[in-house]
């Protein structure tokens, strides 16, 4: 029964045009600032802007030639706007790990699971799910596998698309694949995950796509962990408490503070909390749909 209703959101959600239409967006997002991380030549554009001269190890462009190729010098010599990049020797788990942290991608996520979890009431599809002999989790169950599976398509994309642009715009195309980056992949999908579970879980309780949506958005942009940040901050100043931040118990954060090089600590706290919140949101959601009038 579990395989079919997956089968069948799967579905749903490759007909829902906002699954494609993000990962368009972050895909363009991933290239256009693993450019500008990798292969814009900040000190090159910092000299024309104030005047200066050009770097020596920089060959000058006329911008007043009407052939400039701005993104390569005028005849393959020299380096206009493409050189070497802040980032320039990332390697490609680098790379990654700064696309995720910016957290664009949890932000263009949380838009589709909202709108994915609310279908079911906008078009009262979950007033069908009691005819399945009482087993209602099984619903719920099968729109979080799927889209398991589509945060781990997006991180899969995002890490290809920071390997292309690594042989493009870096010195090399190092994947660094070693233990912290293989557990960073694997960490941030499960926190990722886990904001989706609480999004679902927020769809659930308020019957309503628009507080899912509402909800990933404000977890994704960081204003729901602004107090925490706050409090976090007076903690820390007050008990000068060190190395201890309520950041590494928020989602978000979690996501957007951890790096391929992480502290052990940090990695345990930031795995445990992903656990208990995906448990929680996730059992809760349960109990709600099994106890809600569905047909109301």
């Amino acid at each position: 029964m579990l395989f079919n209703f997956l089968k069948m959101e799967l579905y749903r959600l490759s007909k829902m045009k906002s699954t494609y239409i993000m990962a368009v967006i972050m895909a363009l997002v991933v290239l256009i600032y693993s450019y500008f991380i990798l292969g814009f030549n900040l000190e090159y554009m910092m000299t024309l802007l104030m005047g200066g001269s050009v770097p020596a190890d920089v060959t000058y462009v006329d911008p007043t030639q009407t052939e400039m190729d701005v993104f390569g010098g005028t005849d393959g010599s020299g380096s206009a706007v493409s050189g070497v990049g802040l980032f320039h020797f990332n390697t490609v788990a680098q790379t990654y790990q700064m696309n995720i942290g910016g957290l664009i991608g949890l932000l263009l996520i949380a838009i589709v699971a909202g709108l994915f979890y609310g279908n079911d009431y906008s078009t009262h599809v979950n007033k069908n799910y009691p005819i399945i002999n009482g087993c209602r989790w099984v619903g719920y169950t099968a729109k979080t596998l799927t889209l398991m599976i589509y945060v781990m398509a997006f991180h899969v994309m995002i890490w290809i698309l920071s390997l292309l642009s690594n042989a493009v715009w870096a010195s090399n195309c190092d994947p660094g694949i070693n233990a912290g980056s293989i557990i960073y992949f694997f960490l941030t999908y499960m926190v990722t995950v886990t904001i989706v579970v609480m999004i679902g879980f927020v769809t659930t309780l308020f019957k309503s796509k628009a507080a899912g949506v509402t909800f990933g958005v404000l977890v994704s942009v960081g204003t729901l962990s602004l107090p925490v940040r706050i409090l976090d901050y007076i903690i820390s100043a007050k008990y000068n408490l060190e190395g201890f931040s309520l950041n590494h118990f928020i989602p978000s954060r979690i996501l957007a503070d951890l790096t391929v090089s992480s502290e052990r600590r940090i990695v345990i706290i930031g795995a445990v909390c992903a656990i208990i919140y995906f448990i929680s949101s996730f059992f809760g959601s349960i109990i709600l749909t099994k106890k809600r009038d569905l047909s109301a």
